[in-house]
């Protein structure tokens, strides 16, 4: 098990969401 990998996922699909998020909040 990896965790620094796992670590490194979890936060590259944090910064995406919140991205995601801020364009939807835009949008709306």
């Amino acid at each position: 098990m990896n965790t620094r990998r796992v670590l490194l996922q979890i936060g590259m699909h944090g910064i995406k969401g919140y991205l995601i998020n801020r364009k939807f909040i835009l949008w709306h």
